[in-house]
């Protein structure tokens, strides 16, 4: 029997800090010039750890219809707690839009005998198996798509407030719930100021004790108007 190592790729999963998952981004669109594949591997700890060599580690990956597969060498990224990571790049920005790509993994060990990963069953999660023709027959997949399609990220905007929640309303524009201006700033002190059209007229500032994110669930009525549930500023405790 194989000896394979603890090693994974679960595409949808952000194990490492800043990546939308161990595929990045989980659903490419033709904006973006590469996706990056990210593998974790456990090293230490007990049970099935395993030294994984960064020689002989890569990423295959082509395009349905090619015939042959292209490598692309897994280089380090970091250590998080028992786990070290690698990751490879699969350039796409010549890809059209609908071209579907698929991609296997090879995982070289000192320790262990080389493991390859290949999609699981279940259509999310990774599979090691000891065999190429396997993984080959098993790939990862992803389809090129639009912004439209999957959505994009715009640049980096401030705030007037902490967003603690955020309501997409029927007419496209964002309703949003903060606390405080800065992390500084008391939970129990008016701001000092409303932004326009974020109060009915009449109305005095609202005080931030009234905006605790106990509150910040919120839904369209009938009539498309937003309702928000109300709190006690004490307690946790709402109602619609």
């Amino acid at each position: 029997m194989a000896n394979l190592g603890n090693v994974w790729h679960i595409p949808a999963n952000p194990e490492l800090r800043g990546q939308a998952g161990m595929r990045d981004p989980v659903f490419p669109t033709n904006e973006v010039a590469s996706v990056i594949i990210t593998t974790g591997n456990q090293f230490q700890g007990g049970g099935n750890q395993g030294n994984q060599l960064q020689d002989g580690s890569s990423l295959f990956f082509k395009r349905t219809t090619d015939v042959g597969w292209t490598p692309v060498p897994l280089i380090f990224v970091t250590v998080i707690g028992n786990n070290k990571y690698y990751s490879a790049e699969i350039p796409i920005g010549a890809f059209q839009v609908g071209v579907a790509v698929q991609y296997y993994l090879r995982i070289a060990y000192d320790d262990h005998d080389t493991t390859f990963l290949q999609l699981n069953t279940d259509g999310t999660t990774s599979l090691t198996t000891a065999d190429e023709g396997a993984a080959q027959a098993a790939p990862f997949t992803f389809t090129i798509e639009t912004s439209d399609v999957r959505g994009e990220w715009g640049p980096v905007f401030s705030l007037p407030n902490v967003g603690i929640h955020a309501h997409v309303l029927p007419n496209g524009l964002v309703l949003m719930w903060g606390r405080r201006d800065s992390p500084q700033q008391s939970l129990d002190v008016d701001p000092g100021h409303v932004p326009t059209g974020s109060r009915r007229a009449g109305e005095g500032p609202m005080r931030l004790s009234a905006a605790s994110k106990a509150c910040s669930s919120s839904t369209p009525s009938p009539k498309r108007r937003p309702r928000r549930p109300r709190c006690s500023s004490s307690t946790t405790a709402c109602r619609r």
